[in-house]
């Protein structure tokens, strides 16, 4: 019992005092409270304890002897109060040691030495997650061998995820979690990378060796680029089968995978021919319009028989030939001569303007019939472009003898003679 606490001394001024300075210290002993013990012992090294020894001191109540122990018991006091503060805060770094490092076993064991008060924020939170964490390590072994059986890799990394945050350490069946965890992420990664570049072998090669979940996002995706790239090159073959000049350009223009594909080099390649022919169809139109070289590329047209180009050449040699014979049944040379809209290299002057436009139809015509009659076997439209061909140099050659130059033409003459 403390020299301040006998019961005849209770009245004294200055054991009150003394009782007064040590009870919040005596109050978070008791208590075991570490934060309350250590602001008491702050408040009581302070000014609060000088004013108390110097109540001692100066107390006419007590003898020089009773004073003097009063005050070595005060200092006593004192040094026990830090050495338990001390140890106490041993105690709670080594609760929060293990508390840090999710160390079931150890934060077990410090929290068993040290028992603290309930009211202690980090004692309170490392006791709740002490029984949390013993319910997970009964919890978890069973779960993540459950989803390392079915390789269920969310599953896997959901509970990862939970133990590095505020889980417990050192479960069973953790370490291979993370290993099946890693080697997914590799194989996901080979699997995105092949797709992102479109190579068909090393989308396939990737996926042979895939072992996870066939419903996995990066499985689907790469099945979806091999399906996407099969119907692509159906698309190819049939635009190559059919002939279909328009359609080929498109699917060409769509293909996303490797260029080096044998059907889309095929494709490529027939796509070129098809470009060629139409850009030599647009020299042929003119002007000057070569008659003879389109009928000839209609005679030897490879594409499907609706291509616009073709629908496009036939119309315009149809409107020429029309426009042709209107012309001679009206009995206008001079308009024939500005509806093929001849070279003026090779126009001839003078005298031979009058027989230009005749010799020209008559040659023109007998190519295209020794061309034509030579096909084996002729073509069908070749065959009546000829016969009309021949139908109007036969009427030209009938008017070369009555046909007059522009000089020996009267004015009111503005039209040749009629074919009969």
């Amino acid at each position: 019992m403390a020299v301040w606490e006998n019961s005849e001394e209770e009245f004294s001024e200055a054991l009150k005092s003394v009782r007064l300075w040590w009870k919040p210290v005596e109050a978070a002993i008791r208590g075991r409270r570490v934060d309350l013990l250590q602001g008491a012992l702050k408040e009581a090294h302070g000014e609060s304890y000088l004013r108390t020894v110097y109540a001692v001191r100066r107390s006419a109540s007590l003898d020089p002897a009773h004073r003097h122990s009063v005050e070595m018991e005060m200092a006593a006091r004192l040094v026990k109060a830090r050495a338990v503060l001390g140890k106490w805060q041993a105690g709670v770094e080594e609760i929060k040691k293990a508390h840090r490092a999710r160390d079931v076993g150890g934060l077990a064991q410090a929290l068993s030495r040290f028992q603290h008060s309930a009211d202690d924020a980090e004692v309170s939170g490392a006791r709740q997650d002490l029984e949390r964490w013993r319910r997970l390590a009964e919890e978890l072994p069973k779960l993540l061998k459950e989803a390392l059986d079915r390789r269920d890799v969310p599953k896997l990394r959901e509970a990862i995820v939970d133990m590095s945050k505020d889980g417990p350490m050192n479960i069973d069946g953790a370490e291979e979690a993370k290993k099946m965890i890693k080697r997914y992420q590799i194989r996901a990664r080979a699997l995105d990378h092949a797709v992102g570049e479109r190579k068909i072998s090393s989308i396939q090669a990737a996926l042979a060796t895939w072992d996870f979940g066939r419903d996995d996002i990066h499985a689907v995706k790469a099945r979806q680029a091999i399906a996407r790239r099969d119907q692509q090159k159906q698309k190819l073959q049939e635009a190559v089968q059919k002939r279909d000049g328009p359609r080929l350009h498109q699917v060409v223009n769509d293909w996303e995978f490797d260029r080096s594909d044998e059907d889309f080099q095929e494709s490529l390649q027939a796509l070129t021919r098809y470009e060629k022919m139409i850009m030599d169809v647009g020299r042929m139109m003119g002007p000057p319009m070569d008659i003879v070289a389109l009928a000839h590329v209609l005679d030897n047209w490879e594409w499907s028989k609706d291509d616009p180009v073709r629908l496009a050449t036939q119309k315009r040699i149809s409107e020429h030939e029309n426009a042709a014979r209107n012309a001679l049944e009206a009995k206008d040379g001079w308009k024939l001569q500005r509806i093929w809209q001849f070279d003026a290299s090779v126009k001839p002057k003078g005298k031979e303007h009058q027989h230009f436009i005749t010799r020209w139809l008559v040659s023109s015509g007998k190519r295209l019939w020794r061309r034509t009659a030579t096909e084996k076997p002729p073509t069908l439209y070749g065959k009546q472009y000829m016969m009309r061909w021949r139908n109007l140099t036969t009427c030209a050659q009938r008017l070369l003898p009555r046909w007059k130059s522009p000089r020996e033409r009267t004015p009111s003459r503005h039209h040749i003679p009629a074919c009969s």
